[in-house]
């Protein structure tokens, strides 16, 4: 599968869900916030192999949401 920066994968065995910063031969480069128990709560990035990706499920945003009707 093929990567481009700005999509949003997850790990094929699960995790949060990363945005792709980088993508580069051989590798793509991921940015997620960490929001768990630990010792470290931000954001945080590793490269990873591209075979380990899957693209994730689009997320809501306001432009792609339908429209509220009120009434």
């Amino acid at each position: 599968m093929t990567f481009n920066v700005g999509d949003t994968v997850i790990l094929a065995s699960g995790g949060p869900v990363m945005t792709v910063e980088e993508v580069g031969d051989g590798y793509v480069h991921c940015t997620w916030f960490s929001k768990g128990a630990g010792d470290f709560e931000g954001p945080r990035s590793a490269q990873f192999d591209p075979a380990m990706l899957r693209a994730s499920k689009p997320t809501p945003t306001a432009q792609n949401l339908p429209p509220i009707r009120m009434g």
